[in-house]
């Protein structure tokens, strides 16, 4: 019993020092923000100002602390109360129905790691914290978003979706290959290759490619998430890069259909995984789509896409 205090300490010890790098972070790229707006108002930091800034740190800090807290016991108390997928039928089951599908619920796991905060795994916390930081820390928000993503994965079968074979035309479009200088799993889409007619008939022929077009995005994030450290201090996202060389272009609808489809499956299910999106190679047509349509966007979401056209690549890509 000792040595499981023991370990709960380091655990809750780890946890508050991630819970202070990510409040430094988020307070920066405010901070860096407002200064990317009013370059030409830029002066050197006050004592004062220095004071706001901790300041704002450490209410963050304890605003996530407070958010991370009251989601633990909200979904201890959803499993233990058989209504963390949904609400029972009382009068439907039996008490001992109850009791087993209470200790299924014990047993559920994202990304391989533990739900149940109370089984005091390393990874928890970390996959918490981006449901949290995804919904701006509302607690509510946050636990209504990992009991549709957990819903999902039963109906979707996503834990099953790395035993699917989806041939290998799928292999041109995209592949994971290394990882960047923090650890962050590289993830290529090279959507050039669908200017064949062949392989852009055979993954977008048909509304039943389609949907396995969505299933294989899917499955090469759930390959990404393999190589994942849910661990304070971990790489616990994917950096994501576009080769947008030679691509369809926007009058492909079906591409634009289903692009924008499992971008919004990812946002949904897939909290706050993509460190970086670098799209590469981008034509004029994508980046005025880009800069039209980022008006809608938060400046958090904005601030992960970088751009680089096709003469800066290579130095894009270095950084």
């Amino acid at each position: 019993m000792k040595k499981g205090k023991e370990s709960g300490k380091i655990q809750d010890h780890n946890m508050a020092n991630e819970i202070d790098n990510e409040a430094q972070l988020e307070t920066n790229e405010k901070v860096n923000g407002q200064l990317a707006t009013n370059e030409e108002k830029f002066e050197p930091p006050s004592g004062e100002e220095d004071e706001k800034k901790l300041a704002a740190v450490m209410e963050m800090k304890r605003r996530k602390e407070k958010a991370l807290v009251e989601l633990r016991c909200r979904i201890e108390d959803a499993i233990l109360g058989n209504f963390l997928l949904e609400k029972p039928k009382h009068d439907a089951i039996s008490p001992r129905e109850s009791a087993e599908a209470i200790e299924q619920l014990k047993e559920i796991t994202l990304w391989g790691v533990p739900v149940m905060p109370s089984k005091r795994h390393v990874g928890t916390d970390v996959v918490l914290l981006k449901f949290l930081k995804a919904k701006d820390y509302k607690v509510h928000e946050a636990f209504e978003m990992l009991r549709k993503t957990l819903k999902w994965r039963q109906e979707f079968k996503a834990d099953e979706i790395l035993q699917e074979n989806f041939g290998p035309d799928f292999e041109k479009v995209a592949y994971l290959n290394s990882k960047d200088r923090e650890g962050h799993p590289l993830y290529y889409n090279i959507y050039g290759a669908l200017r064949n007619t062949q392989i852009h008939d055979k993954i977008l022929g048909s509304e039943e490619d389609c949907e396995k077009f969505l299933r294989w995005r899917v499955q090469y994030m759930e390959k990404g998430i393999k190589e994942l450290k849910f661990e304070p201090g971990g790489a616990d996202s994917i950096v994501q890069i576009i080769d947008l060389k030679n691509s369809p272009g926007p009058a492909t609808k079906e591409l634009r259909s289903l692009t924008r489809k499992a971008r919004i499956l990812l946002q949904d299910h897939y909290p706050e995984l993509i460190h970086r999106s670098i799209i590469i190679n981008v034509p004029l047509w994508y980046y005025v789509s880009h800069v039209l349509s980022s008006r809608l966007k938060t400046q958090r979401r904005n601030s992960k896409i970088v751009f680089a056209r096709p003469g800066r690549v290579s130095e894009t890509l270095l950084k």
